[in-house]
């Protein structure tokens, strides 16, 4: 991958949204921030976003009802989700709307980088798998 892949971290608690994003920038990763649904969205149509790291409880629409529009608009971006209130109901509804991960906060640093490595290594095999046979041959010789 030639650029930085970039993630979305949607969390209404800016202590949240900048520690999170001091260490994806730490990591390597470029970064957006939103704290509710609108922005998201907005987020989403003016950036190239692979991974959305996305809290279930925000503010006016929930991150679960956020998930299932994020992956209506763009089935390719892999979202992770993120909670300090987990339940079994939300990580079932959760992985139901096809989340990459569900994890607990406080987050584990090294569990998130690794998550977050196996998602766009899945993303761009899932990308390249889409593309033309012609395509992928070209790339293998």
């Amino acid at each position: 991958m030639n650029h930085k892949p970039t993630i979305l971290i949607v969390d209404d608690d800016p202590m949240t949204r900048e520690s999170l994003r001091q260490a994806l920038e730490i990591n390597g990763f470029a970064v957006v921030e939103a704290e509710d649904a609108p922005a998201t969205l907005d987020k989403l149509r003016d950036n190239s976003v692979n991974v959305v790291l996305l809290d279930i409880y925000l503010p006016g629409q929930s991150g679960l009802e956020l998930l299932k529009e994020i992956k209506r608009i763009n089935r390719d971006i892999k979202v992770v989700m993120i909670t300090g209130y987990a339940s079994l109901a939300s990580a079932i509804e959760a992985l139901d709307w096809a989340a990459f991960a569900y994890m607990e906060k406080p987050i584990d640093m090294k569990k998130l980088m690794a998550t977050l490595s196996r998602a766009i290594e899945q993303q761009q095999a899932e990308l390249s798998l889409r593309k033309p046979l012609s395509a992928r041959l070209k790339q293998l010789i």
